[in-house]
């Protein structure tokens, strides 16, 4: 029996910080333009009408660009279906310095 294509299943949680006040409505992702994150980003941002999106390097740059102000929301990569969930994003949830991220959102990628 010849294996079916392989399907990916991305999970990616959209954050945002309690108390915070963004210069711009608009939402960070994980990647490059052009990655699965960025069009997970753009899909949720004209659905939530927001502004623009912002490419960051790491999940740690997404976390202070809400922080600091720079953006209202985050786009985070959560699960997997090939590496399971992302434990940085697990972290960031979880950490009592960041009590006030929320998951307010969800977006589905199936490739």
């Amino acid at each position: 029996m010849k294996p079916g294509p392989l399907v990916l299943l991305t999970l990616l949680a959209v954050l945002h910080l309690t108390g915070a006040v963004a210069s711009e409505n608009s939402i960070a992702f994980l990647g490059p333009k052009g990655s699965y994150s960025d069009q997970a980003a753009s899909e949720y941002a004209s659905r939530a009408k927001l502004t623009g999106t912002i490419p960051l390097a790491t999940i740690t740059q997404i976390a202070q660009s809400g922080r600091d102000g720079r953006v209202q929301y985050g786009l985070l990569p959560f699960e997997n279906s090939i590496g399971g969930f992302v434990g940085e994003t697990h972290r960031l949830l979880l950490s009592p310095q960041d009590a006030g991220w929320h998951v307010i959102a969800e977006v589905t990628l199936i490739d």
